[in-house]
């Protein structure tokens, strides 16, 4: 549960960023990973979320192409 509270913490931490956020997980990724990353995205404000298909823990390496994709339409929309 140490784990847990952790988590509880940093989602209680970040949830102070107010610049605009991307949150990027894949689909293959664990359940609890895929749910804390939900969860985050969903507190932090100004937050936008990416569930990346056929990606697991490390979608800069499973789906780079998309995820690069995905990165500079954040930046293009957020940072003009």
């Amino acid at each position: 549960m140490e784990c847990e509270r952790c988590v509880i913490h940093l989602v209680t931490i970040v949830t102070r960023c107010y610049v605009p956020s991307l949150m990027i997980w894949g689909d293959l990724d664990f359940p609890h990973i895929k749910d804390r990353s939900r969860l985050a995205a969903q507190r932090i404000v100004n937050c936008s979320s990416l569930e990346l298909k056929d990606a697991a823990h490390l979608p800069s390496l499973d789906k780079s192409g998309d995820l690069t994709i995905a990165l500079l339409d954040f930046i293009q929309k957020h940072f003009k």
